[in-house]
């Protein structure tokens, strides 16, 4: 999705504990933020080469990732404490583009109302409107305690909101791709 070869930008990965989901999502959020960084991406590169099981004669999802060089913001996002979802969304987007040394932007992100109409803005704010990232990877790891909370408070407000940021990933332009990937150890139906 990041590199232009799929259309797919809101993604459930559901893999038992141990599985390496989380050290996935890590490796794929330095690859999305070292974008221009010649020097480190070439580290990252070289490690990953190492592990990959493509044959030589293909060519590689990482020379492809070389040839883009995108600049993007990485979201991270692990668990949930409660709240409502736009708002735990909102935050760490804040939190990244501060990590990234984007004060200015972060503080006007901070003044959006914490709805989904307000993390859609913060979304085109981000890729489209900032000119500083190309694309936003939200990764939101051990995402079933969303799930659990859910349905432990009969919530279906946040199982909607959790459809319409899917839906905002599905629907963005491919020169300012938001993705979405959430992580379980279980399938949604076991959260039942």
């Amino acid at each position: 999705s990041l590199i232009g070869k799929s259309n797919d930008r809101a993604f459930a990965i559901s893999a038992p504990y141990g599985s390496g989901k989380s050290s996935a999502a890590l490796f794929w959020c330095q690859l999305l933020e070292l974008g221009k960084k010649p020097a480190e991406l070439k580290v990252l590169f070289e490690e990953a080469k190492k592990k990959s099981r493509q044959s030589e004669k293909d060519e590689s999802v990482f020379c492809q990732w070389e040839r883009r060089k995108p600049s993007g913001l990485a979201v991270p996002i692990v668990g949930f404490d409660g709240g409502s979802i736009p708002s735990v969304v909102l935050q760490a987007i804040s939190n990244s583009l501060e990590r990234n040394g984007q004060n200015a932007q972060a503080a006007k992100l901070k003044k959006l109302p914490k709805t989904m109409d307000g993390l859609k803005h913060a979304i085109e704010m981000v890729t489209v409107d900032s000119g500083k990232f190309d694309s936003l990877l939200l990764v939101w790891d051990e995402f079933g305690k969303v799930l659990e909370r859910a349905t432990l408070q009969g919530d279906g407000k946040a199982l909607l909101e959790i459809q319409i940021v899917a839906e905002i990933a599905s629907r963005s332009p491919a020169e300012a791709p938001f993705v979405f990937c959430i992580l379980m150890h279980q399938t949604f139906a076991r959260y039942s």
